[in-house]
């Protein structure tokens, strides 16, 4: 995972990693947001909690619907891989 980050604005630093990105607003003063040496600790920090919440992320369940759609299209992949190997040609072979 390649970990990129930008500067939105003086306060908000945008962590992404090509698939997904997360917006993070930090809190600080002037003198704090000024100081080079301090952005790069408060950018990598930011990285590293961006990362920790990914990691903390559970997968959603799919739905009724999504789990019968897949079902039949899981069907259809076990069709094709059976016709395949009766007649060493795919389902939809001209012929030609």
């Amino acid at each position: 995972m390649a970990l990129t980050g930008i500067w939105l604005g003086k306060n908000e630093y945008l962590v992404s990693d090509g698939g997904r990105s997360e917006s993070i607003f930090i809190m600080g003063t002037a003198d704090e947001m000024a100081d080079p040496v301090n952005l790069q600790e408060l950018e990598h920090f930011a990285r590293e909690r961006v990362v920790e919440g990914w990691q903390k992320e559970e997968p959603k369940p799919h739905t009724r619907d999504q789990r019968q759609q897949l079902a039949g299209t899981l069907e259809e992949i076990n069709k094709a891989h059976r016709y395949w190997a009766e007649n060493n040609h795919s389902r939809y072979w001209g012929g030609v």
